[in-house]
């Protein structure tokens, strides 16, 4: 996703909100991970790091 100002609980709603467009119910789950996840995030300066994980058939979408 790249460098990002924002807060990423702020942004995960959107981000949801697309990937559910996208995919319906063929998303499975959206994880957050790295250091967004704990205390050594830093606005600006860190990733926010999102895993999107989709169904078998999500995956064939991906064409």
């Amino acid at each position: 996703m790249g460098k990002n100002q924002k807060d990423p609980k702020t942004i995960l709603p959107d981000i949801t909100d697309v990937y559910k467009t996208l995919f319906g119910d063929d998303l499975v789950s959206i994880i957050l991970y790295g250091s967004a996840t704990g205390q050594d995030f830093q606005p600006g300066k860190s990733d926010i790091n999102f895993m999107i994980v989709l169904s078998e058939d999500g995956i064939e979408h991906l064409d």
